[in-house]
């Protein structure tokens, strides 16, 4: 129920729309509201933004505590994480994905979700270019050469899609509408994590003067054994083309598997976390962590307004751009003799930074 008092807007939440609380609950906004990136915030968001980031950060929080150990038992050995890491990649989290998209009821009617998704990516490969742009001139501005510039742009582009942002998103979006919303996730996300890779292997390598014709080949093979981009298809196509729904037992095993893919990827998270040391190259590591944290999301919801997009494409955007540093971004930069330290500094400082960033992202979504 609205009512209008005094210049006052107060909102009463039926008991319906408040079981998430167990009460009813009233919401008072002033006339202008209060402003989170250009949008009016309802007295609700502190603890919707809490009850959305608490259970991913913790997750990670208890992978840290695991791989430091308690009572001089180590729970997650170096060994078993990459094990795990593996697992979620190649297997859980390919089953989550096509899942999702298989069992999207938008995605067999009109072509809305389509639309809503080409938007969504087209946004985030929009705000993703423009990050990259950035970062390239600020790597200039502080004299970064070779690996070190490359590395440095890496960091500010390359996030932590599938296992930060993604739970955020679900958490997010939890309730109504979210079948809609995790199909646009998982087709923006999909295509996103290729270019993530691609694009890094091209930075990295033209920085260091290296690229040729096996790099080419390399990033194709990538691309098409990329088991996300697979997943993506896979569900995507039996949702469009398959004369049936997808058959009861296995959209339930995959539902089982998947959602094995998201708590134990962050447990290995935090486990990966507490064993980064930093090592130097701190400046450049926060003001990369700054870009790949603030200024993505920023540029990113700028241009989602500029475009007049619907705020939760923007929303979704924003949380995706958000993301931390990918640790995965290490890995490649050790395997192509980038900066290992400042990699290593960024995604640590980044991840502390993104709880900040991703709150401000997931109050658009309120």
């Amino acid at each position: 129920m609205l009512w209008i008092a005094g210049g006052w807007i107060i909102i009463t939440i039926d008991p319906i729309a408040s079981r998430i609380y167990g009460r009813n609950v009233n919401l008072t906004l002033t006339p202008v509201g209060r402003e989170i990136w250009g949008r009016s915030v309802s007295e609700k968001h502190p603890m919707h933004i809490f009850n959305t980031l608490a259970p991913v950060f913790l997750l990670i929080l208890l992978g840290a505590v695991l791989r430091q150990g308690i009572r001089g038992k180590i729970f997650l050995t170096p060994e078993m994480i990459s094990g795990i890491n593996r697992l979620c990649y190649w297997v859980a989290l390919p089953c989550l994905l096509a899942e999702k998209l298989a069992t999207s009821p938008g995605l067999t009617g009109p072509g809305e979700l389509g639309t809503a998704s080409l938007e969504t990516l087209g946004l985030v490969l929009g705000a993703t270019g423009a990050i990259v742009l950035l970062s390239f001139l600020v790597a200039r501005a502080l004299k970064l050469r070779g690996g070190s510039a490359g590395t440095f742009i890496q960091a500010t582009f390359r996030g932590n899609l599938a296992f930060v942002s993604l739970p955020v998103i679900l958490l997010a979006f939890a309730g109504s509408g979210q079948s809609r919303i995790e199909a646009i996730a998982v087709l923006t996300l999909g295509p996103m994590v290729v270019v993530y890779n691609v694009v890094a292997v091209i930075v990295l390598l033209a920085s260091q003067h290296r690229m040729g014709l096996g790099a080419i080949k390399t990033m194709l093979k990538k691309m098409a054994t990329n088991p996300l981009l697979l997943a993506c298809a896979a569900g995507l196509t039996w949702s469009l083309a398959a004369p049936i729904d997808l058959p009861e037992f296995l959209q339930r095993g995959l539902y089982i598997m998947g959602t094995a893919a998201l708590p134990m990827a962050l447990l290995c998270i935090g486990g990966v976390l507490i064993s980064t040391p930093l090592r130097g190259h701190a400046g450049p590591a926060m003001i990369a962590s700054f870009l790949k944290v603030a200024i993505a999301p920023a540029i990113g919801v700028a241009l989602g307004r500029a475009l007049g997009l619907p705020n939760d494409q923007i929303a979704i955007a924003a949380i995706l751009l958000a993301a931390p540093t990918a640790i995965s971004s290490y890995v490649l930069t050790d395997q192509l003799d980038g900066d290992g330290p400042l990699a290593a500094s960024a995604i640590v400082i980044s991840t502390i930074a993104s709880v900040a960033s991703l709150a401000a992202a997931v109050a658009l979504t309120g």
